[in-house]
C-alpha cells in the first residue's frame, strides 16, 4: 500500500486566511473596509480611498482588507460624484484591526456616504459574511 502526499491539499484561500482574523505582524494593522447589503444607495459605489491612494469602489456585499504600518495616522475616505463624500481619521496601534464600514444612504438628489469605524466584534461577524473585493487603482 503506498501513500501519496498532497501538500497543502487544504490550504485556505486568500480570503478565507484574512477571515481569521489573525493579528497582523510586528508593526502592522489591518484595515478591514467593508459594505453591508443595505437596499439605499445600492446603485451608488463610490471609490475608498487611504490617505490619497485609491484601494477601489466598493460594491455591496464586499470588503478590502489592506495590511498598513502601526503606529501611524491614516485617512480613509469616499470619492463619488453621485454621493456626498465622508472622511474618518485612524491613528494605527501595532498589531490591531480596525473595521470601518461604508454606507451609501439616498438623499432628494444623490447618495450620501458615510465611513465610520465599528467595534471589532461587531465588524469581524459583519466582514465574515461578505466576499471580498479585489483593490484595484480606481481608473
Amino acid at each position: 500500500m503506498s501513500f501519496i502526499f498532497i501538500e497543502n491539499a487544504f490550504a485556505l484561500s486568500k480570503e478565507d486566511q484574512i477571515k481569521k482574523f489573525d493579528n497582523p505582524g510586528a508593526n502592522k494593522a489591518g484595515l478591514y473596509i467593508y459594505r453591508e447589503d443595505l437596499y439605499q444607495g445600492r446603485g451608488v459605489q463610490p471609490k475608498i480611498l487611504i490617505n490619497d491612494k485609491c484601494i477601489g469602489n466598493l460594491k455591496i456585499k464586499m470588503f478590502f482588507y489592506q495590511e498598513v504600518n502601526a503606529n501611524e495616522t491614516y485617512t480613509i475616505y469616499t470619492k463619488s460624484n453621485w454621493a456626498a463624500n465622508d472622511e474618518l481619521i485612524i491613528n494605527t496601534e501595532n498589531e490591531k484591526l480596525y473595521f470601518v464600514e461604508m454606507e451609501v444612504k439616498d438623499s432628494l438628489w444623490s447618495g450620501i456616504a458615510s465611513v465610520e469605524l465599528r467595534h471589532e466584534n461587531k465588524g469581524m461577524q459583519e466582514v465574515f459574511e461578505l466576499d471580498m473585493a479585489n483593490a484595484t487603482n480606481c481608473n
